[in-house]
C-alpha cells in the first residue's frame, strides 16, 4: 500500500484514505476541486486495479472526526481535537485544533514531523513563519510553546478562517497573523523570521524554496515537510543552491522532514533566486 500511496501522492492526490475491506485494503484518492483525475489513474492502473467513483465530499471530509485522537509530539506538546475529551492531563503544552476544511489536524505523518521539529526548536521569543499554514496547527503550536509571534500564509481560502479560529480557541489570536497574500510578498514586506516551517507537497515546496530562504533571519532555521522520503534529492539540491545547511532529517510512514540552518549569505542568495 505504501508504494501505491506514494505513486498517488506524486501524481498530485489532494488526499488519500485507507479503507479496510474483506479482501484487503482499499485506497481512495481524491484530487482538488476542478483538478484532472487522469494523472491519478495513470499512476496506478498498470500495477493495481483502479476505477473512478463518486463520493459524498462533505461526508468524506468529516468521516475522520469519529476516529480522531490526541497526538503527542516530543516531550512537550499535545495536539487535541476540541471534541475529544481531555482525559488525564500530563505535563504537556496542549493545543486544540479543528482543521475544518483545511489541512492539518496534527495526525498526518508530515504534520507530526513538522510539529516534532518545532517542539525541539522553539525556546521562546521567536518570530515564526508557517508557509502553507492550513489549519494553523504549526504556528499555533509554536506560539503555545513560547514563540513571540507567528505569521501563517496559505492560498486555500479555507485556511484563513480555520487558522484564525484555532488561534482564538487557544487564546493566541492576538499573536497569529494569517494572510492569503503570495508568500514572496509577505516575506518582502516584513522583518525576517527566526523559524520558518513549510509542510508542502514537493512541487509547491520547490517553488517556495527561494521565498523560504529569503524569509530567514541570520542564524534562522528552516523546517520543510510534506515530501516523500524518495523525493529528498531535489529538495536538498534546491536548498544547497541557497547555501542552506542541513541539520537533520526525520521520517515517518514514508514521509520526510528536513531541518536546515541558514548560511550567512542564504538570504541574499534566496532574494537573487526569487
Amino acid at each position: 500500500m505504501d508504494l501505491a500511496a506514494g505513486a498517488l501522492w506524486r501524481a498530485g492526490a489532494a488526499a488519500i484514505e485507507e479503507r479496510e475491506t474483506p479482501t484487503g485494503v482499499l485506497l481512495v484518492a481524491g484530487a482538488g476541486p476542478g483538478a484532472d483525475i487522469g494523472p491519478l489513474l495513470a499512476a496506478v492502473r498498470d500495477r493495481w486495479p483502479a476505477e473512478v467513483m463518486a463520493v459524498d465530499v462533505d461526508g468524506a471530509l468529516d468521516a475522520w472526526r469519529a476516529f480522531a485522537r490526541p497526538v503527542t509530539v516530543g516531550r512537550r506538546l499535545r495536539v487535541r481535537p476540541p471534541w475529544v475529551p481531555a482525559g488525564r492531563r500530563a505535563a504537556l503544552v496542549e493545543v486544540l485544533i479543528d482543521p475544518g476544511r483545511a489541512f492539518g489536524s496534527g495526525a498526518h505523518a508530515s504534520t507530526r514531523l513538522a510539529l516534532g521539529a518545532i517542539e525541539r526548536l522553539v525556546r521562546g521569543g521567536e518570530r515564526v513563519l508557517d508557509a502553507g499554514c492550513g489549519s494553523g496547527v504549526l504556528g499555533v503550536a509554536a506560539l503555545a510553546l513560547g514563540a513571540a509571534e507567528a505569521v501563517g500564509v496559505d492560498r486555500d481560502p479555507n485556511a484563513i478562517p480555520a487558522s484564525r479560529a484555532n488561534a482564538a480557541r487557544n487564546g493566541l489570536g492576538d499573536r497569529l497573523t494569517v494572510t492569503g497574500r503570495p508568500l514572496g510578498d509577505v516575506v518582502a514586506a516584513g522583518p525576517p523570521f527566526d523559524l520558518v516551517a513549510a509542510n508542502l507537497l514537493l512541487p509547491d515546496l520547490l517553488a517556495a524554496v527561494p521565498a523560504l530562504g529569503a524569509a530567514l533571519a541570520a542564524g534562522g532555521t528552516l523546517v520543510v515537510s510534506g515530501i516523500l522520503a524518495d523525493q529528498q534529492p531535489p529538495v536538498m539540491e534546491a536548498a544547497a543552491r541557497l547555501g542552506l545547511v542541513p541539520l537533520g532529517e526525520e521520517t515517518a510512514d514514508g514521509w520526510l522532514a528536513v531541518t536546515f540552518a541558514g548560511h550567512a549569505d542564504s538570504r541574499e542568495r534566496a532574494r537573487s533566486a526569487s
